[in-house]
């Protein structure tokens, strides 16, 4: 599935080379953006954790769809999001975007792309959990309508913890 937005594409990832393209994006926007943030310990755990092909295959049967954004036919960022809960709340679990294609659009494109799937599901609210230091993405989340509920602090292994701001969006377009 391909669906075309201001010249952007999102594809549906489905299949152990789209798995691959997404690890690739990971490792890349991972390493460029949250060394500063969490450090490189905690990125390399990270990544082997949760953006490895094993995860990321073992979480899309689960109950995680992911995306890959491309711009000119060029894979530029990735997103996932959960099924529909009881609740008809959406979870957007992973939003990524390159260094080079930020603060071009792709993030707003991103969002409206989520918020009309997300309103075809039936959703009445999407939410995500960022970094409480990442002041670049919880600028950009307040800025399209997301706001703090409140700080959450998750254990997620060998010593690590994500120390984050629950965000959340009611008012989808």
């Amino acid at each position: 599935m391909n669906t075309f937005v201001n010249a952007i594409s999102f594809s549906k990832v489905i299949n152990a080379g789209e798995i691959a393209t997404v690890v690739t994006l990971a490792d890349e926007i991972w390493n460029a953006h949250y060394v500063p943030i969490i450090g490189q310990s905690q990125v390399k755990y990270m990544l082997r954790t949760f953006q490895s092909k094993e995860a990321i295959n073992k979480q899309i049967n689960e109950s995680f769809t992911y995306f890959i954004v491309n711009k000119d036919n060029f894979p530029v960022a990735y997103f996932a999001i959960t099924e529909l809960d009881d609740s008809k709340k959406v979870q957007i679990s992973k939003i990524y975007v390159k260094q080079s294609a930020q603060k071009k659009g792709i993030g707003l494109s991103i969002i409206k792309f989520i918020e009309t799937y997300c309103l075809r599901l039936g959703a009445a609210e999407i939410w995500l959990t960022v970094n409480i230091n990442n002041k670049q993405a919880i600028k950009f989340y307040q800025k399209v309508g997301f706001k703090k509920m409140h700080c959450l602090v998750q254990d997620i292994g060998n010593g690590f913890v994500m120390d984050d701001y629950l965000m959340s969006k009611s008012s989808l377009h």
